[in-house]
């Protein structure tokens, strides 16, 4: 019977292994468990010792001596202790590779795949797909956007709009010029306009809450 399967699985293992991983996370205070990680160890041990095979018991031994000490191990070399008992708890846990009885095969070769690139696809004549419009000046006739209909051309036309260059200049009516930077003397009252500065000092006030006087119902 294979044993080391079972044990891998065993709660006593599987709780050993959480026990540690909480003293790690926790900052390896010796606190994950009530009485101690020894003592937490030493009783699982124990139990464990009597399903283990020879192999086993060795490192299920060398576990116990590890930790046995921990509370007395300084806290800087800790975390190296625990790293090297997960370490055995996990090479307790991993099932055996089982030998496999067949005979071995020869591999055969691989057929390389051909590495030709596909043919190029043709487009097809008549697919009615239009071919893109390059604009090559201001000067050309907004019907050659592909946005622009017939109907949109009579629109922008009735506004002036004739060519590229006059739908780039074609601005809002009304608009903010946030690029006009006025100096703080010459603002006038009312309207808004952009200025520049610089922050010499802020002064911190403090806001009184002034009560709103409760209305009679």
């Amino acid at each position: 019977m294979d044993t080391r399967h079972d044990i891998g699985h065993a709660p006593d293992m599987i709780q050993i292994d959480k026990v540690l991983g909480l003293e790690e996370r926790k900052g390896y205070r010796d606190d994950a468990a009530s009485n101690g990680i020894a003592r937490f160890v030493g009783e699982r041990v124990a139990r464990l010792l009597r399903i283990a095979d020879a192999d086993e018991r060795g490192r299920i031994q060398d576990l116990e001596a590890l930790l046995a000490e921990y509370s007395s191990v300084p806290a800087a070399n800790r975390p190296a202790v625990i790293a090297e008992a997960r370490r055995i708890l996990g090479d307790l846990q991993r099932p055996p590779v089982a030998e496999s009885s067949s005979p071995a095969t020869e591999a055969q070769p691989r057929t390389s795949r051909s590495t030709a690139s596909p043919p190029a696809r043709v487009a097809k004549p008549g697919s009615g797909k239009a071919s893109p419009v390059r604009i090559a000046s201001l000067a050309d006739s907004v019907r050659l956007l592909p946005a622009v209909a017939e109907g949109r051309a009579k629109l922008l036309a009735q506004l002036g709009v004739e060519t590229v260059g006059d739908l780039v200049h074609l601005y809002p009516r009304r608009y903010i010029d946030y690029g006009n930077v006025q100096p703080i003397a010459s603002s006038l009252f009312g309207r808004m306009t952009t200025i520049q500065g610089v922050v010499s000092s802020i002064e911190k006030l403090a806001l009184i809450h002034i009560s709103q006087p409760t209305r009679p119902y």
